[in-house]
């Protein structure tokens, strides 16, 4: 009886050790990325792409700074769409405090005269407020070979050089929201 106690817990002890060395292999390879996002500036090739423009100008290239939220749609391209409206509240607080800050939606898609009857359509749909730009090329992605292909890397926050600052989706997560309007606000100060 012993000895199977012993065996059941060197098991657990074994598939916690394995867990914990996952976890911290983890957060070494999220390190590693953001370092490298941050070590070479994020190139904006507006020009490259399709602007859909709204009353509410919430692109402005001449802010102190920048958030860039990047979707790819590698998974759902409907799907994904379809939560952009969460930005309409973040872009109005952000306008409301006078953070120097502007937005940059960039929304990829492989079949412009497929999808763009969609994307406008679910654009529409969602009352999304926001100008954007429609990405049918992967110009973005090309030139930013830097930025990871998961989608916890492709919403960021850019300096007047477009340096990453921060990274996260503050829509998805408290505590990256937190970051970002703390250090919009101490900018503001």
């Amino acid at each position: 009886m012993k000895n199977k106690i012993a065996i059941v817990f060197t098991i657990l002890w074994m598939s916690l050790a394995f867990l914990w060395s996952c976890q911290n292999s983890k957060k070494t390879k999220c390190e590693e990325l953001l370092r490298d996002m941050r070590s070479t500036p994020i190139l904006l090739p507006l020009d490259s792409m399709i602007y859909v423009g709204t009353n509410n100008n919430s692109i402005i290239r001449n802010n102190l700074y920048r958030i860039v939220v990047y979707n790819d749609s590698r998974e759902c391209s409907e799907c994904s769409w379809k939560h952009m409206y969460m930005w309409n509240d973040y872009v109005k607080l952000c306008n409301e405090q006078n953070y120097d800050v502007g937005f940059i939606f960039i929304i990829r898609v492989d079949n412009y005269s497929k999808d763009n009857v969609k994307l406008r359509g679910v654009m529409k749909n969602i009352a999304f407020k926001n100008s954007y730009y429609i990405d049918t090329l992967g110009v973005f992605e090309r030139v930013n070979k830097h930025i990871p292909q998961s989608d916890i890397y492709h919403t960021f926050l850019l300096d007047n050089d477009n340096n990453v600052i921060l990274v996260g989706n503050p829509i998805k997560y408290p505590n990256i929201d937190n970051l970002y309007l703390h250090y919009l606000s101490e900018l503001h100060k």
